[in-house]
């Protein structure tokens, strides 16, 4: 039993109605609860951490990318953003490519981007660093690539190189990791 079914209950058992009767309060408690959840949805739910996001798998029919966040109240928040969704956020936080709100292009990107996610046939790629091989200079993205592994999907450490970026079939997944 609920807090308002407890009420209703203990006030169908007093002997006096100060409150009117049953019904009506019925009806007062439905109001005000109608009234608190208008409050509720007019206060902006504030997220201040973001702990993780999840790229969907690429069998998904409908991907949609998860985002675990924490509101500032501490109540645990969930995004669920497809590819639309995706892109629009990255056009507001400015991370869609300089000057797409512009008319300018799209500067072209020759490799992997540090804090972007990338798909192709071998899986989903986050790339969290780019380095150079200390003798030859090649640049290596350094990340993590979900896979499958003997038919179970993993998260294992990868390092990719430009060959990889150039013929592995990459894009992006329109997140950020």
């Amino acid at each position: 039993m609920n807090a308002r079914d407890e009420m209703l209950h203990e006030y169908g058992l007093a002997d006096s109605a100060p409150l009117g009767t049953l019904g009506e309060l019925r009806s007062k408690l439905k109001a005000y609860r109608a009234e608190v959840l208008a409050e509720e949805a007019a206060t902006p739910l504030v997220v201040r951490r973001v702990d993780c996001s999840v790229e969907p798998a690429l069998e998904d029919e409908h991907p949609e990318l998860l985002v675990c966040c924490v509101a500032e109240d501490g109540r645990p928040v969930a995004l669920l953003l497809d590819d639309e969704a995706r892109a629009k956020l990255a056009g507001l936080l400015g991370l869609a490519g300089k000057g797409t709100d512009t008319g300018e292009p799209t500067p072209a990107v020759d490799f992997f981007q540090v804090g972007t996610a990338y798909r192709s046939a071998a899986g989903v790629f986050q790339c969290h660093a780019v380095s150079h091989h200390p003798q030859t200079g090649e640049r290596r993205a350094l990340g993590w690539l979900f896979r499958p592994i003997k038919g179970v999907h993993q998260w294992v450490p990868e390092q990719l190189d430009p060959d990889d970026y150039a013929v592995g079939g990459w894009h992006e997944t329109g997140g950020k990791r």
